[in-house]
């Protein structure tokens, strides 16, 4: 198979404008026929389809400017400010993920009021167009508001489900559960894919959830990463965290991606850091933000999403404390500098979770403002000067949204 393209890269027009588990691999493949679930693994509440009507997007400005690419996105019922205890429903409501046209009109939805879906993302795997999406499993594993467990589901183009990917079991990781943790997932093939979750375990007596990361193909683990076993990572520990079912979420990993030389790219939000991983030897090769700061240079960024690398730029979201952004960096990671390029912001727009910025081929960027409001925007496309060309805004109060990719 084909490695998959997020059909993203800084263009020479952004270049100029800054000169200044498995799939159910715990028991196996669980593939869907005609809308029924396979029998391998463990599998969700059946999902209703609800009477609640899919939330509109009103678009603003240039419907025109992305062309023929699409908006990936999911809303959810939003979550109280402060979190129920351990075990309480989630809030009532309906899920959504869905996909738009630069206007705002639906092409493809699924929805359910069974189970939690978010994180929809679209993938380019041998010359196809796949999604990914999560979709919460209640099996008595924390499902707190910082972070779910249930399992990604494969889908096609139109978000017909083709199969479930959970994590699988190994010495490091052995569960009790084998679901999928939510924040995110690089998919490499269909049968090759890395997943994130958290491991609970202690760190010189206090109980932490360590970031874990782990790469399936073909039904076999080829590379597991737990974080508590580098001291780098030690380091970045936020001394005063979330605790969730008695222990501390001291790092919480909230994004894995590639880089360009196929190492990982991951956002540890709680030490407002960002760190690169090799792939082979598990070796933390640098740390960008945060106490741990290697990169002289580095813009203040905090409690960010979504990061990766494009074309020796790391690309984010800054969820930030006034003003939250897409923030992109130049990096010279030979000599450990680097240079704010651009910010890409909306005066007085600030999202608490989520978020997603991708920098597309045209030079256009793409900024999905994660947790929202009635009426708030979703989704903004600039220009690469930092001018915004489109907006698209959700019309409910009673829901939030993760990302919203562009592709």
């Amino acid at each position: 198979m084909a490695a998959v393209s997020r059909r993203s890269a800084l263009s020479t027009a952004l270049r100029a404008a800054s000169a200044g588990a498995a799939i159910s691999m715990a028991a196996g493949l669980s593939s869907c026929a005609g809308g029924s679930r396979g029998r391998s693994g463990a599998s969700s509440s059946p999902a209703a389809r609800p009477a609640s009507p899919l939330p509109s997007l009103k678009a603003t400005g240039d419907v025109s400017v992305l062309g023929s690419r699409k908006v990936y996105t999911s809303f959810y019922p939003l979550q109280p400010a402060v979190s129920p205890p351990s075990g309480a429903p989630r809030p009532a409501g309906t899920s959504f993920a869905a996909v738009f046209t630069g206007a705002g009109s639906r092409v493809a939805h699924t929805a359910s009021a069974a189970a939690e879906l978010s994180n929809l993302l679209p993938w380019d795997i041998g010359g196809q167009r796949l999604c990914t999406y999560f979709r919460q499993v209640d099996d008595g594993s924390p499902n707190p508001q910082s972070f779910r467990r249930g399992e990604f589901v494969l889908a096609d183009g139109r978000l017909q489900e083709i199969a479930t990917i959970r994590r699988t079991p190994t010495q490091r990781h052995p569960g009790p559960s084998l679901l999928a943790e939510m924040h995110d997932i690089v998919l490499l093939s269909r049968s090759h894919w890395i997943l994130q979750d958290y491991v609970k375990t202690s760190v010189r007596g206090r109980p932490v959830w360590a970031p874990y990361v782990q790469e399936v193909k073909d039904g076999r683990v080829v590379f597991e990463w737990l974080g508590t076993e580098h001291p780098e990572v030690l380091e970045l520990a936020a001394p005063k965290a979330v605790r969730i079912e008695g222990a501390d979420d001291a790092w919480h990993l909230n994004s894995l991606a590639l880089h360009e030389d196929g190492g990982l790219i991951l956002s540890l939000r709680s030490a407002n850091a960002v760190i690169k991983v090799s792939r082979t030897s598990g070796q933390v090769l640098w740390v960008l933000g945060g106490k741990g700061n290697q990169f002289a240079g580095a813009p203040s960024f905090r409690v960010q999403h979504d990061a990766r690398v494009q074309n020796g730029a790391l690309v984010l979201f800054d969820n930030g404390a006034q003003q939250s952004r897409g923030l992109v960096v130049a990096l010279d990671e030979e000599n450990r500098r680097c240079t704010e390029v651009r910010s890409y912001a909306l005066p007085g727009r600030v999202s608490r979770f989520g978020g997603s910025t991708r920098v597309l081929e045209d030079g256009l960027v793409a900024v999905g403002w994660g947790l929202g409001r009635s009426h708030a925007e979703v989704f903004t496309v600039f220009a690469p000067d930092g001018t915004p060309k489109l907006s698209l805004s959700a019309q409910s109060p009673d829901l939030g949204v993760y990302r919203a990719i562009a592709a």
